[in-house]
């Protein structure tokens, strides 16, 4: 049974990452701060964003004019960004709570707003997570619920009006053309939907309260290439809609991008492999240049979709923003995989990030926008720039593997000094240490005291970096 895992997991990733290029041609985006100055709390409101204090901020959105609006999860209150790059609160006092319906939004108690969305009529919409409900900020600052009955958690009300609804920590949000409503109702592991024409909630994705496990079998239970409406979730958190009401789910328990397509309610894998052994669900990195439906991704937040039908991905575990482009490929758009605060003002892949939660694209001028919620601040990028080539992650040979915990590692001639890294699947650091290459380009490593599973060895050589699975039995 062990062998049998083993092979599995070294023989798929270095099949997808045999690459003999050394380099990868891609969008070579600029990053720059936007709002937030790196510093955790409150305050800045009515002068420059990238002067004022932030503290987590998660779901972002664009309306028609250009503004920026993102949820300061931390401080429980919804800010807006002008054009002009001024930071004002529009909801929220700073209080986590709930109160405040029918009168000013900036009267109002808020709990850890995640989601964020702004409508064709000049209306925020977001999620009030911590209160179990969606509210509604009108043209004229006035405050609503609009879907859930405030600090009452669980799953009830489908075919009634929403806000006799229940929901349980509602996280994701999304319009159709035709104004229907799409919420991640993330703690009942399905997607609601409020419908347009007759104002009533239904579930329309997901069953309820049931989250992807293993059968008897011990196959993972997805539902893809099924209906919607059969299929299992594990947390989605994040929602999109395309020009033609498909809908994207951010299936973050699942490390997934899934797709329902309006016209038939059926539900297929975007992005993340999911093909499963043993039980096992993949997730984690495993590079860039390959069909997004065989790349790793690490509990995925939020996804947007661009006019181009690109699909954007806050890739939270991986420190990274992923694209998908529509011939199926998947880059990195912005981060390096590591978790720090460094890259500003130079190309976006080169950057670290520390787990981006939101993103969000202005159709207009091509811009993303990025909360990057460790760091607190709002990152943005450009969605279209000139091509250049960056440093990709290349394979790496390791003998041999698998092994019991001792193996050489080939070190590319071109290297002279580097670092080898060792990291379990979770990403955690089990082993680290640096070299300097002999005539021999062999390097002896031993993992001492790990459990038997599979790793992720990496060699880090100034902006290269070369990987490869190793399994210990």
């Amino acid at each position: 049974m062990i062998i049998l895992r083993v092979m599995k997991r070294i023989l798929k990733p270095l099949f997808l990452l045999c690459i003999a290029a050394c380099s990868l041609s891609a969008q070579a985006q600029y990053i720059h701060l936007f709002a937030g100055d790196h510093t955790s709390g409150y305050a800045g409101d009515n002068a420059a964003a990238t002067a004022a204090e932030c503290f987590a901020p998660a779901g972002i959105t664009v309306d028609t004019a250009g503004n920026v609006y993102f949820a300061d999860q931390g401080n429980s209150v919804i800010r807006k960004v002008s054009t002009s790059g001024v930071i004002t609160t529009i909801a929220g006092t700073g209080t986590a709570g709930y109160s405040g319906d029918g009168g000013p939004a900036t009267a109002a108690m808020l709990g850890e707003p995640t989601s964020v969305l702004a409508d064709d009529s000049g209306n925020i919409l977001f999620t009030d997570d911590d209160n179990d409900i969606v509210r509604k900020i009108d043209p004229t600052g006035t405050i609503t619920t609009i879907a859930g009955i405030p600090n009452f958690p669980g799953y009830f009300g489908d075919g009634s009006i929403p806000t006799d609804a229940v929901l349980n920590s509602p996280s994701g949000l999304a319009l159709d053309k035709f104004g229907n409503l799409f919420i991640a109702d993330m703690n009942n592991q399905c997607i609601r939907k409020v419908l347009a024409s007759s104002g009533i909630i239904i579930t329309y994705a997901g069953i309820p309260d049931s989250i992807s496990s293993n059968d008897s079998t011990g196959h993972y239970q997805m539902g893809n290439r099924g209906y919607a409406g059969t299929a299992t979730f594990a947390f989605p958190s994040g929602l999109a809609v395309d020009t033609n009401g498909n809908l994207y789910i951010a299936d973050k328990g699942n490390s997934e991008i899934r797709k329902v397509y309006a016209a038939t309610s059926f539900i297929a894998c975007l992005a993340g492999d999911t093909v499963v052994f043993l039980g096992t669900p993949e997730f984690g990195y495993n590079g860039d240049g390959i069909l997004a439906t065989h790349a790793y991704l690490y509990t995925p937040t939020q996804v947007a979709v661009g006019a181009d039908n690109a699909i954007y991905i806050a890739d939270y575990g991986n420190h990274r923003v992923r694209k998908v482009t529509p011939d199926g490929t998947i880059y990195t758009m912005a981060g390096n995989g590591t978790s720090g605060y460094s890259g500003l003002d130079g190309p976006a892949p080169l950057a670290e990030l520390a787990a981006p939660f939101g993103v969000a694209i202005n159709n207009r001028n091509n811009k993303v926008y990025i909360t990057d919620n460790i760091n607190n601040v709002v990152l943005v990028t450009d969605a279209t720039a000139g091509v250049t080539t960056i440093p990709m992650i290349l394979s790496l040979d390791v003998y041999p593997n698998p092994s019991t915990g001792t193996f050489k590692v080939g070190i590319p001639g071109a290297v002279q000094s580097g670092t080898i890294v060792l990291t379990d699947i979770t990403g955690h650091v089990v082993a680290t240490r640096n070299f300097t290459n002999t005539s021999a380009q062999k390097q002896d490593f031993t993992i001492e005291d790990v459990a038997p599973g599979t790793y992720l060895l990496t060699v880090n050589a100034g902006n290269a970096q070369y990987h490869s699975k190793v399994s210990v039995y």
